[in-house]
């Protein structure tokens, strides 16, 4: 069985010129790459022609998903708060949906198919960035704003968690093949450098390390990866969860001693460790802990929640960067890390401890979001936060956010604007606005009519 067509010439994973960018250091090949096929085979009397045959093969090759009614994973919370699909939120429903058919589109309309880019996409359509002025807007496949991988909590996640709560497949569609990308391509899975007598102890390891992910990047492995910032197994457990793929498994154990390991300063910076990377090992941490059980996940959580309530300033903030030669945090707040990062790792603690001082944390930085974010969404934090206090200013800023969201997406006919949020096509805005929007829709819905739970 040969997967690669010899048509298509040599498969070459060494790092190309496009991969440079900001930051970037083309980090030489694809150490560690992986591609995970499954195959049928059926055994079977007569040809394809059959209708029998025919209709086993599509079985087969067809998605097969049994899952809980939305319904009940709203009641028991295993995902949060999440509300399911209510015709009373409409005008919420209808813009994540448009937001999703948005990212869908470009799949298909500019052809990112293929072994190794199927299920990623491009960043951001643009005639200019940091880098680069280009003759024209496209997607530029080029420097630090090239395939998008797993930024934050990936553009995979809030789709998963629309299939949950809706039970539409296109959601899972998307979402699966996604994460499926992720746990193979944008995944390390071997050091090779320490395991080949060619690269040891000539190139340090901090690229090669099994469970990190790269960051958006012209190449799937061209950008940093020695540190957690953009290493994220929420997506992936949740297409466990759904599919039970032994695979998934395999990857969450991946991520998991990565997490573990602590990396998360920057190459040759001991001094220098990205907010959003202790965010991400946090949350990774708690992801494996509720899939496993196991203490040493849990003791790590209780580490790195330590030390951001610790480093929590009185307005409610932290640097942008952890100094641990230091042990100080440095640098002014950064509103994306604290919104994106620090507050659902912290939520997510505080769901599995019931932590005191962590829902305290928590509030204190949805408070300082709140007065400081002008764009981005925060309605996981603001929903939590009415959730632990009962204070009605939560619900009406969720309400009041809610609506001018929705009046800011793009509601024309053009293909590559139609259905995105602000003025920027990026890959982001999905990512970002499917994961948050569904945990404002129950107090958007339902409001002071819920009792707040002791």
């Amino acid at each position: 069985v040969f997967l690669w067509p010899y048509e298509a010439g040599a498969l070459d994973l060494k790092t190309t010129q496009v991969a440079l960018g900001p930051d970037s250091v083309a980090r030489g090949s694809a150490f560690g790459l992986a591609k995970t096929h499954e195959i049928y085979v059926y055994f079977h009397q007569g040809n394809y022609a059959d209708p029998i045959v025919k209709e086993t093969m599509s079985f087969l090759l067809a998605d097969r998903i049994v899952m809980a009614h939305p319904e009940w994973l709203y009641s028991t919370r295993v995902l949060g708060r999440i509300y399911p699909y209510d015709r009373r939120m409409d005008p919420g429903e209808n813009f994540m949906d448009m937001l999703f058919d948005w990212g869908d589109r470009q799949v298909s309309n500019y052809r990112w198919y293929g072994m190794i880019n199927y299920g990623d996409t491009l960043s951001w359509y643009r005639n200019s960035d940091e880098d680069n002025s280009y003759d024209s807007a496209d997607w530029h496949p080029i420097g630090r704003w090239g395939w998008f991988n797993c930024e934050a909590v990936g553009a995979h996640t809030g789709p998963l968690m629309q299939f949950l709560r809706t039970g539409n497949i296109k959601y899972f569609r998307f979402g699966g093949a996604l994460a499926r990308h992720i746990m193979d391509i944008d995944t390390c899975h071997y050091n090779t450098v320490a395991n080949d007598r060619r690269l040891k102890n000539v190139i340090p390891d901090d690229y090669s390390r099994p469970g990190s992910m790269h960051r958006h990047n012209g190449n799937h492995w061209g950008d940093r990866n020695e540190e957690a910032s953009h290493t994220n197994n929420l997506g992936i457990a949740l297409y466990y969860y759904i599919t039970g793929d032994e695979r998934a498994r395999d990857v969450l154990d991946e991520t998991g001693e990565f997490f573990l390991s602590g990396r998360i300063t920057y190459f040759r910076h001991p001094d220098i460790a990205p907010q959003r990377s202790i965010a991400n090992v946090l949350w990774g941490d708690v992801v494996m802990y509720e899939l496993t059980g196991d203490e040493k996940y849990k003791s790590a959580a209780d580490k790195w929640a330590g030390l951001l309530y610790m480093g929590q300033k009185q307005n409610g903030a932290w640097g942008e960067d952890y100094n641990p030669v230091k042990k100080r945090w440095e640098k002014e707040p950064h509103m994306m890390y604290i919104e994106s990062y620090a507050l659902p790792a912290l939520i997510a603690y505080h769901q599995m401890t019931g932590n005191k001082a962590i829902a305290e944390t928590i509030v204190k930085a949805t408070d300082f979001v709140i007065k400081n974010e002008e764009y981005s969404p925060y309605f996981d934090a603001a929903a939590y936060s009415y959730w632990l206090t009962g204070d009605q200013k939560y619900v009406k800023n969720i309400r009041e956010r809610l609506d001018f969201t929705i009046n800011h997406q793009n509601r024309s006919e053009d293909p590559i604007m139609k259905g995105m949020i602000y003025q920027k096509a990026y890959y982001a805005r999905m990512e970002e606005f499917l994961y948050k929007v569904p945990f404002a829709l129950e107090l958007a819905v339902e409001g002071d009519t819920i009792p707040r739970p002791q």
